[in-house]
């Protein structure tokens, strides 16, 4: 989708890869009930494109969805073997 202002763009590597790779990504924030909650998904696998060092994958997010905490983030395959994860974190607004 095209960018806006208040989005989010994440970019994620996937060193050492040199063909693309088709990835389904999947974002979850931390969650003291429940361990990881799933919050954004996407219903597609997203093809990596070249990147120094292997490939990347860019998937854009509504800024409004991610509340202040920790975030999951995990490329997986079509046979939903993890191929990367990420972490990263969002500050109070």
């Amino acid at each position: 989708r095209a960018v806006t202002p208040g989005d989010v763009r994440l970019v994620l590597e996937l060193p050492g890869e040199s063909q693309p790779v088709p990835c389904f990504i999947a974002v979850s924030v931390a969650s003291a009930e429940s361990g990881w909650k799933e919050v954004w998904s996407t219903h597609e696998p997203v093809v990596s494109t070249p990147s120094k060092g292997g490939q990347q994958i860019s998937v854009v997010l509504d800024n409004a969805m991610l509340a202040s905490g920790d975030y999951l983030v995990r490329a997986t395959d079509r046979g939903q073997q993890v191929r990367e994860t990420y972490m990263f974190h969002v500050r109070p607004r």
